[in-house]
């Protein structure tokens, strides 16, 4: 499934995610660390051809968009937890949405999930990401100062709210948050 275009320091295939008949692979090296992510289609022959190539919204360098993918049904989030970082600063990271459109045969989107001012500054929002029916849990290990923790978010009718922060129980524990994963109804 390798595209022409993604050469070895593009970091093909380190995030990957499947839903249905699509296959989300991210390259976050991919346009000098921009990032992107390759959106597959399994055909009804059974073979996987390149169905999208979705490009980092992000502006700056080194976002490092499609380090982390995650799909649920037609849904597609893509992290960038590298955007916003600086000489002086951290990164804040952003979380893009997506969602498939059948009728147009395309994915359709790109919109960063919304962020409080202030709340994630430095956060590396999207460090890792889970998602399960409509709820998204998304790593943010350098929340508070890198106490770390979660942020959630809840899709309704392919429009993604926030939906709470996830604080560690011990905060002993540094960067907390990262990686993420759901197991039933526990994060």
């Amino acid at each position: 499934l390798l595209p022409d275009v993604v050469g070895e320091e593009d970091s093909f295939g380190r995030s990957i995610a499947f839903s249905g008949d699509f296959v989300a692979i991210g390259a976050a090296g991919f346009n000098g660390q921009k990032g992107g992510v390759f959106v597959y289609h399994r055909g009804e022959d059974g073979q996987w051809t390149l169905h999208s190539t979705l490009e980092s919204p992000y502006e700056g360098e080194g976002g490092f968009f499609g380090l982390e993918v995650a799909m649920e049904g037609t849904n597609l989030l893509v992290a960038a937890p590298y955007t916003g970082q600086t000489e002086e600063s951290g990164a804040s990271g952003d979380v893009y949405a997506y969602a498939y459109d059948a009728d147009a045969n395309e994915w359709r989107g790109g919109t960063a999930l919304t962020k409080f001012p202030g709340l994630l500054d430095e956060a590396n929002l999207g460090l890792s990401i889970a998602m399960q029916g409509p709820m998204a849990a998304i790593a943010a290990p350098g929340l508070g100062g890198m106490l770390g923790g979660a942020v959630l978010y809840m899709n309704s009718g392919n429009v993604w709210n926030f939906a709470g922060i996830m604080l560690p129980y011990a905060p002993q524990a540094p960067n907390s948050g990262s990686p993420i994963a759901f197991a039933g109804n526990d994060i």
